[in-house]
């Protein structure tokens, strides 16, 4: 619970989606793609994003997906 909240506070479905898909174009460990490709398309910072990276990395991603869908 920790990591949800310190990783994706404030996100949306949308930009968990964007998130994502940055992941599955770039790969887990392109850490630095992802965060600016996500910035870009949800306006959160990169810093915002690298914190999640982070947090995936930490948690299950089924976890993640209920606390942002539900």
């Amino acid at each position: 619970e920790q990591l949800l909240r310190e990783g994706f506070v404030d996100w949306t479905r949308k930009d968990f989606r964007s998130f994502l898909n940055a992941m599955e174009r770039r790969g887990r460990d392109e850490v630095d793609v992802i965060a600016r490709e996500t910035s870009n398309e949800t306006g959160k910072t990169e810093e915002e994003v690298r914190r999640g990276v982070l947090s995936y990395r930490d948690i299950d991603a089924t976890v993640i997906y209920i606390h942002i869908y539900i």
